[in-house]
């Protein structure tokens, strides 16, 4: 398998390119990306990821509305995730299990196509609650009628004839699409459904703005949801009695606007952790004019058998909480996924706090992947699942995947504007590079060739300066320094030993007792 677009870009090798081509007179390109974007970069999406019905069945629809692939991409995943639940679950190592549940968030403004692109996938949703409801019904008239007969027996048995009944027992319907969000509700739906659901709504700042809102003195509804994204059991505990709910666990579907985002995921989302829980989609979508193109009949049946098989998974049981079958990896993969994860882990050192707070679950959600991916190879080419162990090729598709998702971050973000409280990380590593360097000052002054080296022999290979002064010249200026030319016109850091020594001070660089160079 191939996939395209996921070599890492080196942003300042193409900085290099250009100021290599500018001809004598005209101005050095100059850096100005954030540490976010450098470790953060967008990708491109490719569908080479999934089996080539999927393929087909993702640019279909995508050409049909109008919509990027990576739309309908995270839309579908999201909806097998739902419709497997609690019947899979992914195992890195002993003690750790990941459920698959996505909950993918659509970025976009209204009219751009969102609603119609969900429509398409979760309609099939909507025929299977159809059926559970129909199925519910009869199950439902059966009862009645049996409850009717129980009652008769019972009153014989009463008066001493026939033996004492068996008291039919009330069906319940199960359910497969949730559109009422609030926590009382779900907890009803967990306990009749203990494989999980698909929560779909159209606009989920509804869902942000609804939580707690019946509660005159605050709730926990927020602590709920942060729960649920691990399927955790819940204990519900009102003025009318207690609740205990073993097994939860849903998908989350829906769009909101780019505008109102920072408004209903604001700081407090970022420090509790439910936003960094939401996978972020923000599509660039560009209409131009209006397409004839309608979708294939022959992909949507392919859908609707695909998520038709995923919900034959079977459920397992065990003392009342879920069972799931284990997915695991090999030596080979086991490898593959630890060394993209530390290498994650150590660049996210670098990152804005905003940017920070998503890593963690990114490496969730690589797991997640792994699973759903799986699922979807071996239902696409077997029809059901029949190995319990996740291939390299899945596990390089869901690394492209994960970088792919963690480029979303650094582009949502921007809607934020600038998310760096003093200095960015980037900038505090080159104070600490100057201070480490200022033995090495002659004269009053430290060639900026020496800085270079020494930041880029530190910092992740995304945030290394390319070898034109001018950026670095750039960095510089903004914690207040100054170049010029020293001996033989090298380019030179300006050393003023009290302004060195408040850059210290004020940025936490330890030893700053003695910042004067040597002469």
């Amino acid at each position: 398998m191939s996939i395209q677009n996921t070599e890492e870009y080196d942003f300042f090798a193409q900085i290099d390119a250009i100021n290599a081509s500018l001809k004598e007179g005209e101005e050095p390109f100059i850096a100005e990306v954030e540490p976010d974007e450098k470790l953060l970069p967008e990708i491109g999406y490719s569908l080479n990821i999934f089996p080539q019905p999927f393929q087909d069945l993702i640019m279909n629809v995508s050409e049909a509305i109008q919509m990027p692939p990576s739309v309908g991409g995270g839309i579908a995943m999201a909806i097998i995730s739902g419709v497997v639940g609690n019947t899979i679950r992914v195992v890195p190592k002993y003690g750790m299990e990941v459920p698959l549940f996505i909950w993918f968030t659509l970025i976009a403004e209204s009219g751009s196509g969102k609603s119609p692109t969900l429509n398409t996938y979760i309609k099939i949703l909507y025929e299977i609650q159809s059926k559970q409801r129909s199925n519910y019904k009869d199950r439902l008239e059966d009862y009645e009628k049996a409850l009717l007969q129980y009652e008769k027996d019972k009153a014989l048995f009463k008066k001493g004839k026939g033996a004492l009944p068996e008291k039919p027992e009330e069906p319940v319907m199960e359910h497969t699409i949730v559109s009422d969000s609030t926590i009382p509700a779900l907890a009803f739906v967990f306990g009749v459904t203990p494989r999980g659901v698909t929560i779909v709504i159209d606009e989920l700042a509804g869902l942000f703005r609804g939580m707690d809102q019946y509660k005159t003195h605050g709730g926990n509804d927020r602590q709920h949801y942060i729960m649920l994204f691990d399927a955790m059991s819940w204990k519900i505990d009102r003025a009318k009695g207690s609740q205990f709910i073993p097994n939860t666990g849903a998908s989350i579907l829906g769009g909101i606007q780019p505008m109102v985002l920072p408004s209903i995921m604001g700081q407090t989302s970022f420090e509790d952790g439910l936003f960094p829980r939401f996978l972020l989609e923000c599509p660039n979508i560009r209409k131009t004019t209006f397409n004839k193109k309608g979708i294939d009949p022959k992909h949507l049946q392919f859908w609707e058998k695909l998520v038709l098989q995923c919900t034959k998974i079977p459920l397992e049981m065990n003392e009342g909480f879920c069972k799931p079958k284990i997915l695991v990896f090999d030596e080979v993969t086991s490898v593959m996924f630890v060394t993209f994860i530390n290498e994650i882990l150590e660049d996210s050192k670098f990152l804005s706090e905003r940017a920070k707070v998503f890593i963690p679950k990114l490496i969730t959600y690589f797991f997640k992947f792994t699973g759903i991916l799986h699922i979807i190879n071996e239902m696409c080419r077997y029809g059901e699942l029949k190995s319990t162990i996740i291939s390299s090729d899945t596990v390089s598709s869901a690394i492209y995947l994960t970088r792919y998702y963690m480029g979303q971050v650094s582009k949502v973000l921007k809607l934020y504007g600038n998310s760096r409280v003093n200095i960015s990380e980037d900038l505090k590593v080159l104070i600490q590079v100057l201070y480490d360097l200022k033995i090495s000052v002659k004269g009053g002054r430290l060639y900026l060739s020496e800085i270079r080296n020494k930041y880029n022999n530190v910092v992740p290979n995304a945030l290394r300066i390319p070898s034109d002064n001018k950026t670095l010249s750039h960095m510089l200026q903004k914690i207040g320094l100054e170049t010029g030319r020293g001996t033989g016109g090298f380019a030179c850091l300006t050393w003023e030993p009290e302004k060195m020594k408040k850059i210290f001070s004020k940025y936490n660089i330890t030893k700053i007792t003695d910042v004067t160079a040597s002469s």
